[in-house]
């Protein structure tokens, strides 16, 4: 099942239109697993997900999903952006700073308002959930630590191209230093807290 969205490590570039569908289908997966026994057992009975990906209103918050949750005697929304990675191997986390180079845009990681940092792994089917606002400013405070890469896009479609800039941030020092955060592992049997 996860094999299917290896990246050929022979590329150099990454096509945009594979990208974007690959990032569409993490969502999707993550909207399933919002409503698996796992979340009820281990965190909270999902009432309602909600995918606003391709709502502008909520792209310029990068926001992904809206959560719907009973908190006591009433229903909360939560939000959440949703990373989805095809690298598991490196044993880090692509956080983006800035989304088109040349265009100065900051990256979906800095600019998201969403109460909850997805990062999925989809060719590992490993999940790490993170409060955005425990990530972000330990992020922030300690970017100057990480070494910054560059993602080379291309959009065959529209006959266009651009570099999106980032951090390599190990995951084993997120985990350690992080202490908000649940992790889950998608299995042929279902989701797993790991």
């Amino acid at each position: 099942m996860f094999g299917a969205y290896e990246m050929n490590s022979k590329k150099k570039r990454q096509d945009w239109q594979e990208s974007l569908a690959i990032g569409k289908q993490g969502v999707a997966d993550i909207s399933k697993f919002l409503e698996s026994k796992i979340v009820k057992q281990t965190w909270f009975d999902t009432y309602l997900v909600h995918n606003v990906e391709d709502e502008e209103r909520y792209q310029d918050c990068d926001i992904d999903l809206l959560w719907v949750v009973p908190v006591q005697t009433f229903l909360q929304c939560r939000t959440i952006e949703v990373k989805t990675d095809r690298n598991r191997h490196t044993g880090n986390f692509f956080f983006e700073t800035v989304s088109v180079e040349h265009r100065g845009r900051p990256g979906a990681f800095v600019i998201t308002r969403a109460e909850w940092f997805f990062y999925y792994f989809i060719t590992a089917g490993e999940l790490y959930c993170f409060s955005t606002a425990e990530l972000k400013p330990w992020f922030l405070k300690n970017e100057h630590e990480f070494p910054e890469r560059r993602s080379h896009s291309d959009d065959n479609q529209r006959m266009f191209s651009w570099s999106t800039v980032g951090k390599i941030v190990p995951i084993e020092r997120v985990m350690t230093e992080i202490s908000h955060k649940k992790v889950f592992q998608n299995t042929e049997s279902g989701w797993k807290a790991m």
